[in-house]
């Protein structure tokens, strides 16, 4: 009787690890300020719109921050769909950051978009490098 052949998943990219780590530690953030916000959003008046706003506020961040939690497991676990959605929001980070070139003033400070959108560019095109597109579909280069 003849042993079914398997092929060899590929190894993880070490760029996969680190965006994995990039977006447990952004998600980590993000989750704590959501929290902080919320918890913030109850010593406003009862009642008043500012409470509402920040309190929609702070839900946005912790939600956006379980997302990048889920985000970074999926891309531990080579799931294709997550391959698919950070390449999604690398592209919406870079729009959004051409929209802030346009109506920022023009710098190349630590906190520039112009920074965002050279950091996305890379991430959208390492997450449609040959090698990456092998590791999430499970196939073998050689």
């Amino acid at each position: 009787m003849a042993a079914p052949s398997r092929t060899k998943k590929p190894e993880r990219p070490w760029g996969i690890i680190l965006l994995a780590m990039w977006e447990i530690w952004v998600g980590i953030q993000m989750v704590i300020v959501g929290l902080a916000v919320v918890s913030f959003s109850s010593t406003l008046v009862e009642g008043s719109t500012w409470r509402n706003i920040v309190f929609l506020i702070g839900l946005g961040y912790f939600v956006i921050g379980i997302s990048a939690l889920l985000l970074a497991r999926g891309y531990m676990k080579g799931y294709e769909s997550s391959r698919r959605r950070g390449r999604s929001v690398a592209k919406i980070a870079i729009l959004w950051a051409i929209l802030g070139v346009l109506f920022l003033p023009p710098t190349l400070a630590p906190d520039s978009p112009f920074w965002t959108i050279v950091g996305n560019v890379i991430i959208l095109l390492y997450l449609g490098s040959d090698k990456v597109v092998a590791y999430f579909k499970g196939l073998s280069l050689s």
